[in-house]
């Protein structure tokens, strides 16, 4: 059987080497210019295609060598650990973020496990504000390299859009005030009313 993946090395690249996708044509560096590593490199490619559910016990063993956690931290854990770096009201602000039903749907998903699916349906289920919460979680793991690369590409996130808003009318401050029942508290809010 032909294997997807070969190596090729590009004179004009300053020699480097690259992982040439043989049903595609598409072609990736593999950032080195060792013969022997490059052939490592899309020998495990090639592999990962054969046998994708034992490559993937191999890849978390590997993980798991680097940093014992990284195959078990979980999603709650991260919001955990987020906020524990927060004060005041933007910790009460996290406090509400992580309590969001969107996120139910990655909770307890392994960090390094998530797929972009996951990612997707939790966007699909929330608001503007979990999509603002869950690009932090993805950033807080990057930057802490709980995560090798983005779950979500930067891109593939929905843009955010902030509903409209506006000041209230001069109409809509004077039924307030008509409404509160402290005189000293009515004279604080129209301020333009002489005392």
């Amino acid at each position: 059987m032909k294997e997807q993946y070969r190596i090729v090395q590009l004179g004009s690249r300053d020699g480097m080497f690259y992982c040439k996708d043989t049903q595609s044509g598409s072609r990736t560096s593999l950032k080195t210019k060792d013969r022997k590593e490059a052939e490592r490199l899309v020998r495990h490619k090639n592999e990962a295609l054969k046998n994708p559910h034992i490559n993937r016990k191999i890849g978390m063993a590997y993980l798991s060598t680097v940093d014992p956690k990284l195959v078990t931290r979980t999603w709650q854990e991260v919001m955990a650990d987020v906020i524990l770096d927060k004060t005041g009201p933007t910790r009460h602000r996290w406090n509400s973020a992580i309590k969001d039903p969107a996120f139910d749907r990655i909770r307890k998903s392994v960090v390094v496990t998530t797929l972009p699916e996951d990612f997707l349906a939790v966007l699909r289920a929330g608001t503007v504000s979990t999509n603002v919460s869950l690009r932090h979680l993805q950033n807080h793991c990057l930057d802490l390299g709980w995560l090798p690369v983005p779950v979500l590409p930067k891109k593939k996130f929905p843009k955010i859009k902030h509903k409209e808003q506006r000041g209230i009318t001069t109409e809509e401050h004077a039924q307030i005030i008509a409404r509160e029942g402290n005189p000293a508290t009515r004279l604080v809010r129209s301020p333009h009313l002489e005392h």
